[in-house]
């Protein structure tokens, strides 16, 4: 991630470069989290690209602002935004580039969208979409005007619209009209998939105020949806803003094409020059070299000179989902588990419990004796029906009134709650999970860095372990996952991550033992670590929140899952409800942890907590309380401290959802009393972590006894 900016989406991003002062300007579209009002916004690039610092907005206005369109004139800067809602089309003048725009005037009376103004022999074209157009029509029409200035008059072209009909043609405009070898260059968006599907080229053969004719033509760099969720174009991309960098006469180059993308291989590298493109997404943006090898690396430091050689800049956007539809993933997940709960719901309520209740009920009108089995043909007078269904009926006749309407208010309560789970269940599915591929990578003192995670489990938790395994590895700033396997039949993980996304590693352990989850790991790449069970449903921007929130501090451990212990007599243990009553904390467990496995790892291990291990090992429980208070004891400076507590957005346990009781806190009352030994018995040799006060803004998430705390 180059910069960061509070943000729901960035798109229509249009570079200018300053080929005096080598200083590239990125102006782009970004949707506040506040309003969702488009402004635009700027970036600049003192590197080549390698690096960006984001200013500030340039423009905001009442309406929604986008692809704003900046061009160069007579020594003077000018930007044409995308603003229809303002019932025009205007142009601003800059008076203190890049951030200070003034407006100067409506250059159409209509208001256009993605308006893009080329120089071409001589005259000024604008390309354009009538705005009064509705629906997918937007994206099936172009029309085309010309005039001598940029300023205007602008006339209308002869032949203009002239393109209409096909969503995919591309006629709705894709970014800047460019020359290439003497001939205008368009791009236009496919939006036969709906908005802003893919781009396709167009080289205009034959421009004048009277004619207009233009050829399709190649574009090639990587197949949207080709590389996963997580790379720049995984679903989608609609704009593109190409520049050649120039400082000699006549560089141009012959040929036109982009080449590969994100992760992929340069296939069609013109061996004669290096290709640099900026790309970027609806989070964030990044700069990638492609060398004429076909090998795909980060710019690290590009220095402009490297750039002097007729080489092609584009800048685009992309996105990890389709416009306005949600992963059908998301979906299926979501109807599988209210499948699951209305399934659970109708078993509980149904007639097998019941006849299970009342095995020998007599049929309607029968003799008081327990039924013998009946013959294929069925006697005279015999009872009808299933088994199941006559005891049910016996048994509903057998009821006073009162007890009836109990039991309706049963079923009916069932029913709510199974309902109830399952639009909870289609919320975490589409809301939740939509998010988790759009989280920003977090910059801490200007820097970014990655994290392992790391995911204790065993045989019965793989279905619960896939789904974590799933929504994680999409995380921006992770660089791998390990599952930690302590038993049982050893699991194929692959296909287990997003498409594009993080590698999964499967590390076996000799013993069965929970203190594995912090046995050092040779082959750990990162220092920060997020423990994860594997049975938590999170985002991404709230894990990617707690890594930042531990780079900040990384002598504490940072977590998402608050408790409150205490020494007594009697030793206490508090869970996260009434951490939140009583506004005060400890401990963080590691359901979700972020740690310094570089210096927590060995500590953990040293021979002079041997005795707590076994102990945790022993009881199959607290090895989180145990890393807790070996933190506290190193942070004797600190005032014994061991944690910080991260409040997340949205999290579930979705094992307790799904009904898989196989974890070490399914029969609540002995993990409750076990967590109380464990403290009395750790808090005897060693220090107890100090009482924080939970952050006053934190607000106080809704809590149930069998499902815990819940956040939506």
């Amino acid at each position: 991630m180059a910069f960061e900016l509070d943000a729901a989406q960035m798109a229509d991003p249009f570079l200018w470069i300053d080929e005096e002062s080598d200083v590239w300007t990125l102006f782009f579209e970004t949707k506040s989290n506040r309003d969702m009002q488009g402004d635009i916004g700027v970036a600049e690039s003192r590197d080549g690209g390698a690096s960006w610092r984001y200013l500030g907005i340039a423009l905001d206005e009442a309406w929604h602002l986008s692809y704003p369109h900046v061009f160069s004139w007579e020594g003077q800067m000018y930007m044409v935004p995308e603003g229809y809602q303002s019932g025009a089309l205007r142009v601003y003048i800059a008076e203190e580039f890049p951030l200070k725009w003034r407006f100067l005037a409506k250059l159409h009376p209509q208001p256009l969208i993605d308006a893009s103004i080329v120089e071409f022999e001589g005259r000024w074209w604008l390309f354009a979409t009538d705005a009064s157009a509705s629906g997918s029509s937007r994206c099936r029409m172009l029309s085309l005007w010309h005039a001598s200035s940029p300023l205007g008059p602008w006339l209308a072209h002869a032949a203009s619209p002239v393109m209409s009909g096909d969503a995919a043609a591309g006629a709705r405009s894709g970014g800047r009209v460019v020359a290439v070898d003497g001939k205008l260059v368009r791009f236009g968006q496919d939006c036969a998939g709906g908005y802003g599907q893919g781009l396709v080229a167009y080289r205009v053969d034959v421009l004048t105020p009277t004619e207009f004719r233009q050829t399709r033509v190649p574009l090639e760099f990587g197949a949207a949806g080709k590389h996963g969720m997580r790379a720049w174009n995984g679903a989608r991309h609609h704009h593109l803003d190409a520049h050649q960098v120039c400082w000699w006469a006549g560089c141009s180059v012959p040929g036109w094409e982009w080449v590969g993308s994100q992760g992929s291989r340069a296939e069609h590298m013109d061996v004669s020059r290096t290709a640099v493109r900026v790309t970027a997404n609806a989070s964030h943006w990044s700069t990638w070299k492609e060398h004429s090898a076909g090998k795909h690396i980060p710019s690290a430091a590009s220095p402009p000179a490297q750039l002097r050689d007729g080489s092609w800049v584009a800048v685009m956007d992309g996105d990890w989902q389709a416009s306005g539809a949600l992963s059908w993933r998301m979906k299926r997940d979501a109807l599988l588990l209210l499948a699951l709960w209305a399934g659970a719901a109708a078993s509980a309520l149904g007639g097998r419990r019941v006849a299970a209740l009342v095995p020998a009920l007599p049929c309607a009108g029968g003799p008081r004796e327990r039924r013998r089995k009946l013959p294929r043909a069925r006697a005279p007078g015999a009872c009808a029906g299933g088994g199941a269904s006559r005891r049910a009926s016996a048994l509903l006749r057998r009821l006073g009134p009162r007890a009836r309407i109990a039991l309706a208010a049963g079923v009916a309560a069932g029913l709510a709650t199974a309902a109830a789970l399952g639009a909870l269940g289609w919320y975490y599915g589409t809301t939740l999970h939509a998010r988790v591929g759009a989280a920003r990578a977090p910059r801490v003192g200007g820097q970014a860095s990655a994290y392992t995670v790391m995911l204790l489990s065993h045989g019965p938790r793989v279905p619960t372990l896939k789904v974590t395994v799933g929504w994680v590895s999409q995380c921006p700033s992770v660089a791998e996952v390990v599952i930690i396997w302590n038993s049982g039949k050893t699991p194929d993980t692959s296909g287990w991550a997003a498409p594009g996304g993080a590698p999964v590693r499967l590390r076996l352990s000799p013993r069965n033992e929970l203190t594995n989850r912090f046995l050092p790991d040779p082959l750990l790449r990162t220092r920060a670590v997020l423990t994860l069970d594997d049975d938590i449903l999170s985002t991404c921007a709230d894990v990617e929140a707690l890594f930042a929130a531990w780079r900040r501090d990384p002598g504490l451990l940072a977590g998402m899952f608050p408790r409150l212990a205490g020494a007594g007599p009697p030793a206490a243990y508090a869970g996260e409800q009434e951490v939140y009553r009583r506004g005060r904390y400890n401990m963080v467990l590691t359901g979700g942890m972020v740690l310094d496995a570089d210096r927590i790892f060995p500590l953990f291990n040293s021979p002079q907590y041997a005795e707590e291990r076994a102990y945790v090992n022993s009881v199959t429980n607290c090895e989180d309380l145990l890393v807790n208070f070996v933190v506290a004891e190193v942070n004797a400076a600190r005032g014994n401290v061991s944690a910080s507590m991260l409040r997340p957005r949205r999290r579930l346990d979705i094992s307790k959802l799904m009904g898989q009781g196989v974890g070490i806190s399914r029969d609540r009352g002995s993990h409750q009393a076990k967590r109380e030994a464990c403290v009395e018995r750790f808090a005897q040799r060693l220090v107890m972590p100090v009482e924080q006060e939970v952050p006053v803004w934190v607000d106080r998430p809704p809590c149930l006894s069998w499902l815990g705390c819940v956040y939506l």
